[in-house]
């Protein structure tokens, strides 16, 4: 399993696609997924993104933020 993972890494690479791979800690609900989401764009001092994916990681991480707070 991890040599197509790898495969599959090197063969974007060589296409010059730009990607970070990263291992995703446990989380047992979205309120952790929320708060490793934020760790994790701290540790690679991310302010802006530019992917479709990442937006809609950045859409679903502001949509949970925005119910945590009207919940409040």
């Amino acid at each position: 399993m991890a040599d197509v993972y790898y495969k599959q890494i090197r063969s974007l690479a060589m296409k010059r696609y730009r990607m970070i791979s990263v291992g995703i800690p446990r989380v047992w609900n979205h309120h952790e997924w929320i708060q490793a989401f934020e760790k994790f764009l701290d540790a690679i001092n991310v302010h802006h993104v530019s992917t479709l994916l990442e937006l809609e990681l950045l859409y679903l991480f502001a949509w949970h933020l925005f119910t945590l707070l009207v919940t409040l």
